[in-house]
């Protein structure tokens, strides 16, 4: 089954080649992957050889900015129609921060500062180059978890390539835990550099302690449940009879992959 390739640019959500009547010309693409930040520093005593400075201190790696090239092409029946097709391009593209969008990568947005250069004006035919300075990582989309976790939750934060500390919105008092580190927050809004989410699942244990209204069970209360009522419930759910009603908790973060 052939490869279906779809020609299309984004900027901003301006399709360039419909915007500008024009083509990309084909096997124009470049893009090079994102060059790794790397810092050789020698150890005294080290026997391993020397260790990259930019992982040992952030315990991942980095990445530099991607590159990306594309030629567009128009047929223009004069001089003067090709110059109106290169201004446009330049006023609608020159040393623009934007958000671009590829046909051939569905689902994808890249950001950077995009420019104009090697404008081409020949037999009948003018063109640029559409030249691309992108963050290294592309955003898949924006990720909302909120569950109310008064008597205990254990929230779910799945994240792609790039590791990402979370917004978190608190709507009464709160406790977190995080790979050994707890967190006693008020209502507010927060970003906690300790709470580092990585490629894959990421669990945070949320206890709300809501109003104060929730009633303990104990022993034989417990006991006399049938273990079918139990299926798909929280350990929380074991130990409170009427759990506290408190507010959500909410974490707020971008899906990135390489």
């Amino acid at each position: 089954m052939p490869v279906r390739f779809y020609n299309t640019i984004t900027v901003d959500g301006t399709d360039i080649c419909q915007a500008l009547n024009c083509t990309i010309e084909g096997g124009s693409f470049e893009m090079e992957p994102p060059e790794p930040v790397q810092t050789w520093i020698d150890v005294p005593g080290r026997i391993d050889g020397p260790i990259d400075a930019s992982e040992a201190l952030t315990g991942y790696p980095c990445y530099g900015n991607r590159e990306m090239k594309c030629n567009f092409l128009a047929r223009k029946g004069s001089r003067e129609d090709g110059e109106k097709l290169l201004s446009s391009a330049m006023s609608m593209l020159h040393h623009k921060h934007a958000s671009l969008t590829l046909g051939w990568d569905p689902g994808y947005t890249y950001k950077g500062r995009v420019s104009v250069s090697a404008l081409r004006r020949e037999h009948g035919v003018a063109g640029f180059t559409l030249s691309a300075k992108l963050e290294p990582y592309k955003h898949k989309q924006h990720v909302t978890v909120q569950e109310n976790c008064a008597g205990g939750r254990t929230l779910t934060l799945p994240c792609g390539d790039a590791p990402t500390v979370p917004y978190w919105t608190i709507s009464s008092l709160t406790s977190l835990n995080f790979g050994g580190h707890a967190f006693e927050l008020g209502p507010g809004n927060y970003q906690l550099p300790d709470i580092l989410l990585r490629k894959g699942n990421n669990y945070v244990y949320a206890y709300t302690n809501g109003n104060g209204d929730g009633e303990l069970r104990y022993g034989t209360e417990c006991a006399s449940d049938t273990l079918d009522s139990w299926k798909n419930r929280t350990i929380a759910d074991w130990i409170w009879k009427t759990k506290p009603t408190g507010g959500p908790v909410r974490a707020d973060y971008e899906w990135k992959d390489l």
